[in-house]
């Protein structure tokens, strides 16, 4: 694969005037993206930017924000995406923690650090779509002294929440986020036909399927400005642009579905859906393929921690008729899965076991947290190898898939039995009155409830719901008690916000 600079600079003769980047504010053709990088790239240096240093990018989702990632990633800048809706002390914390040398947003979010201490950290404003033709005028000296290919180099850190409450910054190689570049287009079969729509926000790792597959596969991006899209603008967007794919979780999905009719659903252009993020119902999907039969849907996993996907599995009409659980797949080329059962064997078809994770895809460590990064990334497993802990259950299937059961710390034990909570709300989701589920835990002096917060499709009460579940699961799983939810919650990825669901059990 090319390195960025060179690619950005092949396609520019090859594609010339093609669309690459398209935001609410202004359309980029290929030229005009290598120019505009290239200048950012100049002006970078200027400021004394070099290798290895942390910048610091707070802009919303746009075209001034995949500039500056190209031109970091060109220069072996580590950069680090920010959000403008994170609170102001969560910004000011991850800008001290990577210590960033420089921090590019717009003028009317540096006010709000005026009053903050930086050691030595410099805001830069930049107006909007300007980033790349107002710095600088040195454009034909950017190809002098750039840094050699260094696959081992930090590319970027995204910070993620942590359980201790202390953001976690990953921190991902160069040589990690190629190996995701290359498998991602390989397996949407992205060209320059396809035409993605950049709905993710840009400070989550999630992004980077839009931001560098399409534009690696010489395709164009729509993006969108970090809002979660009525379901109407949504729809129209994917008509009027002509999207050929799109990547996102099910809770944001699911507004096409809900809101889509068979007139509408005709007109649109779309090839390829990637599903992520949260777990994938099969009753999801199977309404999905129902109004698309012709377009390839993939399950695709991932942690951060492994730079965003290492495994997908396409959904086929086979997959569906052997599985009531949507499999995860199997690893991507240069990475490799593991689960041991408990006598510390290799899993076999049906056993669980804790997913460990090695290969290139694996995280460099969290940034200035040796203590954090030795407690998931270590050697402390039966083949005496680094490899990643993702606290994420899994098994194998019939067919040799792997399958997300749950995570290690949603499973306990009520009557002697194991429960994980993610097999409740399976369950519930097979139900035709449901649309949605979460299932909590919650102790108390009888020992552990079960509370299922059901979004449903139609009225029913909690008898009803038991009396169907007792088709699907064993007695001792059955919700102690259900409360019916308009809508959930959701977060700015799309996802359902389950941390605030937790706060409704306090209640």
């Amino acid at each position: 694969m090319l390195p960025v600079f060179q690619m950005l600079k092949e396609y520019s003769k090859t594609y010339g005037t093609r669309p690459v980047l398209k935001d609410d504010y202004e359309q980029v053709t290929y030229i005009e993206f290598h120019e505009r990088v290239a200048n950012c790239v100049q002006y970078f240096r200027e400021i004394g930017l070099k290798k290895a240093d942390r910048i610091g990018i707070l802009f919303e989702s746009s075209v001034d924000f995949v500039v500056a990632i190209y031109a970091a990633l060109s220069l072996h800048i580590i950069y680090v995406p920010l959000s403008i809706k994170d609170p102001k002390a969560r910004v000011v914390d991850l800008i001290r923690d990577s210590e960033q040398k420089v921090v590019i947003t717009r003028e009317e979010f540096i006010s709000n650090f005026e009053q903050e201490e930086f050691d030595n950290t410099s805001f830069l404003s930049v107006e909007k779509g300007k980033l790349g033709l107002q710095q600088t005028s040195l454009f034909r000296n950017t190809y002098t002294s750039l840094p050699a290919e260094d696959p081992n180099a930090i590319a970027y850190i995204i910070y993620t929440s942590g359980s201790t409450g202390k953001p976690k910054g990953v921190a991902i190689r160069h040589e990690s986020l190629n190996n995701f570049i290359k498998e991602t287009i390989d397996i949407f079969g992205f060209n320059t036909s396809t035409k993605s729509l950049g709905s993710s926000p840009f400070h989550f790792d999630g992004s980077l399927g839009s931001v560098m597959c399409t534009i690696f596969a010489g395709g164009t991006l729509v993006i969108v400005n970090g809002n979660l899209l009525l379901p109407r603008t949504f729809i129209n967007l994917l008509i009027n642009e002509n999207i050929t794919h799109i990547s996102g979780v099910p809770s944001y999905l699911q507004i096409l579905l809900d809101h889509i009719d068979e007139e509408a659903a005709k007109r649109i252009m779309l090839k390829t859906i990637g599903i992520g993020g949260e777990e994938c119902p099969v009753k999801f999907v199977k309404r999905l393929k129902g109004l698309f039969p012709s377009i390839r849907i993939f399950n695709r996993y991932g942690p951060t921690e492994t730079t965003v996907v290492v495994s997908s599995c396409e959904v086929t009409e086979e997959v569906l008729l052997y599985n009531t659980k949507m499999p995860i797949g199997i690893p991507q080329r240069n990475v490799s899965f593991y689960a041991f059962n408990e006598k510390e064997q290799p899993i076999t078809t049906g056993e669980t076991g804790e997913l460990l994770i090695g290969g290139i895809q694996v995280m460099d460590g969290y940034w200035n947290d040796r203590e954090l990064t030795g407690k998931v990334l270590n050697s402390d497993n039966p083949l005496g190898i680094e490899l990643y802990r993702t606290g994420d259950i899994i098994t194998l299937n019939e067919q040799g898939l792997y399958v997300y059961v749950d995570r290690s710390d949603n499973m306990i034990k009520k009557y002697g039995n194991r429960i994980y909570l993610s097999e409740i709300e399976e369950a519930i989701n097979l139900l035709e009155c449901v649309k949605n589920s979460v299932c909590k835990f919650r102790t108390s002096e009888g020992g552990k409830a079960i509370i299922a917060y059901i979004e449903f499709d139609s009225e029913v009460e909690q008898d009803q719901v038991n009396s169907m579940l007792q088709n699907k699961i064993p007695k001792y799983m059955l919700p102690d008690s259900i409360v019916k939810v308009d809508k959930f919650p959701l977060l700015s990825s799309g996802k359902i916000d389950r941390k605030q669901i937790d706060t409704w059990m306090l209640e």
